[in-house]
């Protein structure tokens, strides 16, 4: 009998101190914030969300469910921004 080894274990993060995580969030925010509106890189959005994403907007609720709905969101805003975009 052939014995076999236990499958590798995923190792365990250990969650970041309060302030390195708050930096954290605060720098991914603006890095988010950037490439979707000055940027305007909807190729790098979507690298950074998941396909499960939702945005929900404090003021008008539930604006995209999905991350290919919200890249295209996104990449149309950016069109309509650019020059000769939107008319």
């Amino acid at each position: 009998m052939l014995a076999q080894s236990p499958a590798a274990a995923t190792p365990v993060v250990p969650m970041p101190e309060l302030a390195k995580a708050k930096e954290q969030i605060k720098r991914q925010d603006a890095q988010m914030f950037w490439y979707a509106f000055e940027g305007c890189d909807a190729e790098e959005v979507r690298t950074r969300i998941s396909d499960d994403f939702r945005m929900v907007h404090d003021l008008g609720g539930l604006v995209a469910e999905g991350g290919d709905v919200f890249t295209a969101i996104i990449a149309d805003g950016c069109a309509a921004r650019a020059e000769g975009g939107g008319k």
